[in-house]
């Protein structure tokens, strides 16, 4: 597909589903599904969220979903999903969905150790603080300085 990103993260690509008008239904394009790769990694990069294997696949999926991720964290791979019919299929309803997955990439350390038989409060904290300065980083590093 002619995308490039250089990571510590692995990227493979599949194209399940074909973009047909179903029903009255604008369904989304390829080229929709090659912005929410690109929208999805360059958010990615920003949270930091190396050494993960990512999967992206383009098909159906249920009529309240339009987009959902399916992280393994003990593999460190996460299959990225995006509907062939979305109900937000603008360029910025693609930014946003890629954007929203990318986010629940972010915090699946967080979720992962939240739902551990093990739970360690000094772990989740300290995974907690991770995430605010990533996102102090984010926030304050595009603030001009005065």
């Amino acid at each position: 597909m002619g995308l490039q990103w250089e990571s510590q993260n692995r990227v493979v690509r599949s194209l399940k589903g074909t973009p047909t008008i179903l029903g009255g239904t604008v369904k989304i394009t390829e080229a929709d599904f090659k912005l929410f790769q690109e929208e999805f990694l360059k958010w990615v990069e920003r949270y930091g969220c190396t050494g993960w294997e990512i999967h992206f696949d383009w098909e159906e999926t249920s009529d309240t979903v339009d987009a959902y991720i399916s992280p393994d964290c003990t593999g460190q791979t996460v299959t990225v999903t995006l509907g062939t019919d979305v109900s937000r299929p603008s360029e910025v309803g693609i930014k946003f969905l890629a954007f929203h997955e990318a986010t629940e990439l972010f915090l699946t350390k967080l979720r992962h150790q939240a739902m551990a038989r093990e739970f360690s409060l000094g772990a989740f904290q300290s995974e907690i603080h991770q995430i605010i300065n990533i996102l102090k980083k984010l926030v304050f590093d595009n603030v001009p300085r005065i």
